[in-house]
């Protein structure tokens, strides 16, 4: 048996790098040049937190304790705010 799998696309299979991780404040992203623009969604997938930054930096002090993802056209990152 022969399955062919057709019309998927991924478009967040690249894995952008984020530190520190565990993140207190600022989450530094790299791996996609300066600018940043995405979203960072709870375990829920719910949006908690529209990034639009100039210098690669988020801050993410005012996010409660939890596992998170950054989704942005480049790929997707998971971190921990602490």
């Amino acid at each position: 048996m022969n399955v062919q799998v057709t019309g998927l696309e991924n478009s967040y299979n690249n894995t952008i790098h984020v530190y520190p991780n565990p993140v207190k404040d600022i989450l530094t992203v790299s791996g996609i040049g300066n600018r940043v623009s995405g979203k960072v969604m709870n375990y829920l997938g719910e949006m908690v937190l529209e990034v639009n930054s100039p210098d690669g930096s988020i801050d993410v002090s005012s996010l409660p304790r939890g596992f998170y993802i950054l989704k942005t056209d480049n790929g997707v990152a998971r971190f921990i705010k602490q």
